[in-house]
């Protein structure tokens, strides 16, 4: 992948170019931001620039041998971890998911962890990188480069590993082999255990710019550009959220719905409809998977944000009306940290494995009190 395929981050890229071309390029680097703000395609892109024969002041050149092989993920130095699970393919390391990987990131370099668990069929199970992968890690960065400057290894939603195989991997992130890098992806930085962190250098993935996710949108598929500007505005400066919004029966549609049943229930009667809640709790968890819960939960927040700034009268959100208005009259300067807190902490609560329907039902409960206290006074 190019620098030139990764959406906006411009000041980002330069900045890895920047180590690149001046020698400082850390062995062990963490990306961290939602996936849809693009740290695997920045990982990606970061790699094959490192290991281009011809690069040039603001990317890979993309013919020589190396880049051919990278752009299609089968260069022999090119390794990536990613989270997975037991299935009939044991142990669940990634290598055994290696062609459903290659399949999967060439079709969107800017996916999420619900929609890898669904191609590889794990139903509610969670994905993680376990003691095997970790050995398996090991192994292979052992060995000497076979074409490349650089061996590479890439871990995507390295949060997702366990205390056992993180400990398996300190020596090996502290000291790699000579021309081996680590780059790790993760969503979020406090997921992450703090022997890792400690041993990588933390690059931050902002929110991608407005104009950029629109103009993707709109170049790269076909979406027209009143639709895509509101698109790009709801995504909080997620391309992911953005092209989900933007498919065909699309699951945002659904967040929606959720969503706004939420606040409709909460704004009502709060003794009437503490039963209501209840409901709601139960029917987010009865029709969809932890990750799908934690989708939602991100929309939430960025529908909350949007809401707030809605509600502040921020005029370039003009095109968001008709959908934030039903709501944007409950969420203030009272009330809308709070909101925010509460949707956060059921996140991180959901990917600590808590239980969802009680955390649900938490939440619910304690925006319906946000609300009205701001309703009331």
């Amino acid at each position: 992948m190019q620098f030139a395929q990764v959406i906006g981050q411009e000041r980002l890229k330069q900045r890895l170019i920047h180590t690149a071309r001046t020698g400082r390029v850390s062995h062990a680097q963490l990306f961290a931001g939602a996936d849809g703000r693009g740290a695997l395609a920045l990982a990606a892109a970061y790699a094959q620039y490192l290991n281009c024969e011809n690069p040039s002041q603001s990317d890979s050149c993309g013919v020589c041998h190396n880049c051919r092989k990278y752009m299609i993920l089968q260069h022999p130095d090119l390794h990536f971890a990613m989270p997975v699970a037991w299935s009939r393919r044991d142990p669940p390391v990634s290598d055994n998911f290696a062609k459903e990987w290659q399949e999967f990131f060439a079709a969107n370099p800017y996916p999420t962890l619900a929609q890898w668990y669904g191609k590889i069929d794990l139903d509610n199970k969670q994905g993680i990188i376990n003691a095997a992968e970790a050995e398996n890690i090991i192994r292979t960065l052992n060995y000497k480069p076979y074409e490349g400057k650089y061996k590479v290894l890439i871990m995507w939603n390295a949060e997702q590993m366990r205390t056992e195989a993180a400990n398996k991997l300190l020596k090996l992130i502290e000291e790699p082999p000579a021309n081996t890098l680590i780059l790790l992806t993760a969503q979020s930085v406090d997921a992450m255990l703090k022997t890792i962190l400690s041993r990588t250098q933390q690059i931050l993935v902002p929110p991608i710019d407005i104009p950029s996710i629109a103009n993707a949108l709109t170049e790269q598929k076909n979406i027209a550009p009143a639709a895509a500007q509101e698109y790009a505005q709801l995504s909080g400066g997620d391309y992911a959220e953005a092209l989900e919004m933007a498919s065909p029966n699309s699951a945002s549609e659904e967040f929606w719905g959720k969503f706004a049943q939420l606040m409709h229930i909460c704004a009502g009667n709060k003794a009437d409809n503490v039963i209501a809640l209840l409901m709601w709790a139960d029917d987010v968890c009865k029709k969809s998977g932890r990750e799908e819960q934690k989708q939602f939960l991100g929309f939430a927040l960025r529908m909350l944000r949007n809401g707030f700034l809605f509600g502040q009268n921020i005029a370039e959100l003009d095109c968001m009306a008709d959908r934030v208005r039903v709501f944007a009259s409950c969420i203030h300067c009272g009330n809308a940290e709070h909101l925010y807190n509460e949707f956060n902490l059921a996140s991180g609560q959901l990917s600590a494995n808590g239980n969802a329907r009680l955390i649900f039902t938490d939440l619910a409960l304690k925006v319906i009190k946000h609300i009205h206290s701001k309703l009331l006074g």
